[in-house]
Order: C-alpha cells, then sequence, then structure tokens
C-alpha cells in the first residue's frame, strides 16, 4: 500500500482504529494479512519501556493497532457516497482496506483466540461525530463481525515519564 492508498484526511479531527487483542497475539502472524500499517503491536509479556520504580512494565495482553490518524489526504471520495475527509471516510477506509482479506484475517484471528473492534475518536468538525456515521457502515461492519464503537467521551490516556532524574525547580 503506497501513500496515495491513504484517503483519509486527519484535518477534520476524527480518526479510526483497527484494534486486535488477545493473550496468544504475535504480531508477525497478523501483520502479513492486514493490508495496513500498524501504529503500535505488542505480545503479552513485552516490555513497555524502560524500569519504573525497578519494575519493567510489560502489556498484560497482546495487542496491534491500526489507524486512520495522520494519514495524508489524497484522492478523497471513496465512492462510497461519503464527503471529502469526514468521518465516514476514516471507517470505510479501514472496511475496503480488510474486508478483501476477511478469511484471511478470521483465520489468524481464531487459531490465535483474537477479538477486534473498530474504534472511531470523534472529532469537532462537521460529519466527525459518531451520529453521523452513516447505517451503512455499521450493516457493512455487522458483516464483517467487527464491533463499530465510539471512543468513550472521558478516556483519558496517561503518558509518564521513566526518567528517573530529579525534576529541575529552577
Amino acid at each position: 500500500m503506497t501513500n496515495d492508498d491513504h484517503a483519509c484526511d486527519d484535518e477534520d479531527g476524527a480518526f479510526v482504529t483497527l484494534d486486535f487483542l488477545g493473550d496468544a497475539l504475535d504480531p508477525a502472524t497478523l501483520l502479513p494479512v492486514v493490508p495496513l500499517a500498524p501504529n503500535r503491536s505488542k505480545r503479552k509479556g513485552d516490555p513497555l519501556g524502560r524500569p519504573f520504580n525497578g519494575r519493567v512494565p510489560v502489556a498484560k495482553t497482546g495487542y496491534c493497532s491500526f489507524s486512520t490518524g495522520g494519514m495524508a489526504g489524497h484522492g478523497h471520495g471513496h465512492g462510497h457516497g461519503h464527503g471529502n475527509g469526514n468521518g465516514n471516510d476514516h471507517v470505510a477506509f479501514i472496511l475496503r482496506a480488510i474486508e478483501p482479506r476477511i478469511e484471511d484475517i478470521r483465520r489468524v484471528m481464531a487459531a490465535s483466540g483474537l477479538r477486534w473492534k473498530l474504534m472511531f475518536f470523534e472529532g469537532d468538525a462537521p460529519g466527525n461525530r459518531f451520529a453521523d456515521l452513516e447505517p451503512e457502515l455499521f450493516a457493512w461492519a455487522e458483516r464483517l463481525d467487527l464491533p463499530l464503537l465510539r471512543e468513550p467521551e472521558h478516556t483519558v490516556t496517561f503518558i509518564y515519564s521513566a526518567d528517573q532524574s530529579e525534576p529541575d525547580h529552577a
């Protein structure tokens, strides 16, 4: 897949992640069947950074995530009746990418006991709310047995520094 294939625009603020989860997830078996570049992948037990308080944080389960965030807008209009760069385009982009490989993806998921979800993160621009998604996208995702979910409103992502040095209090 080339950059020209990425037809989603991150300027609208909405994006979608395709997330695979499972204790037996091995990114090496999943990546060849998903025609997207992962933005993060870890096996259960993989280190998640530098030691913190004498312990190295590790992944509690395996995960592999693919995102439409940050994709350059090339060739808008997916032939799916959507406007340019709205939330519908992000969902359609992922569904269109995985549908031709669905049997291979299902085989890997079954062999490893994986679960998956398509998580929609809302943006502020018109057409970028979960409520703005077209019903046909939900039907399409359902045909693929892929839950299409809205990112919880009060999700907090914790980012901490494992830097053990003293803070600068100048």
